[in-house]
């Protein structure tokens, strides 16, 4: 059982974003291990010659000298309504493989297509990505998500959004939201009314 996780974009054989996976994958092993990691990404990942020609998402299971990888094509699932759940704490400050505790918390969905999981009245993630949200033309994300996710960073490193306390009370002031996370850019859906939330 690999305990550590990285999902990774492939765009008709081209491999996204992989200094910044690179980059979290040696400070889980740094940090949880308290080793240098020996894996090298680029070295690893090839995508297969019968997925070269779609979008393909690229599963890294793995642990300190260890790796498993798989490949499937990617069909993003549409997502319109969430519902506001409330966490004790914030629980997965690494990309774990292990999603129990993320999964209990869905058991609270209901009908809705996904959760906003909130820890002290903060807005912190859904359960598979990050959030960002809109307020007059400007471009927020969580100031401490439950994941520091890869897009995330990228869009800070670019300067595209800002991190900011979002209170859950506060919501109504933004203008809309969606999801970003290693398979889902800001380009790639329409933004959605924070009324989408549900509390």
């Amino acid at each position: 059982m690999y305990p550590f996780l990285e999902t990774i974009k492939i765009d008709h054989g081209q491999v996204k974003d992989l200094e910044f996976h690179q980059r979290r994958m040696d400070k889980t092993i740094r940090d949880l291990r308290h080793a240098i990691n020996p894996i090298q990404l680029s070295e690893q990942i090839i995508c297969p010659a019968h997925l070269r020609d779609q979008l393909v998402k690229c599963r890294v299971l793995y642990d300190l000298n260890a790796l498993e990888i798989s490949f499937e094509s990617y069909f993003p699932k549409k997502k319109q309504y969430f519902r506001a759940v409330h966490a004790a704490t914030r629980f997965y400050p690494y990309k774990y493989a292990d999603r129990s505790a993320i999964d209990g918390l869905l058991l609270q969905k209901r009908a809705y297509d996904d959760i906003i999981i909130v820890v002290e009245g903060m807005v912190t993630d859904s359960s598979i990505a990050n959030l960002v949200f809109r307020k007059n033309k400007w471009l927020y994300t969580p100031e401490q998500p439950l994941l520091e996710g890869i897009k995330r960073q990228r869009y800070i490193d670019q300067g595209k959004i800002r991190t900011r306390k979002i209170l859950i009370s506060e919501l109504s002031t933004y203008d809309a939201f969606k999801c970003i996370n290693a398979m889902m850019d800001l380009e790639d859906s329409n933004w959605l009314p924070v009324s989408n939330i549900i509390f």
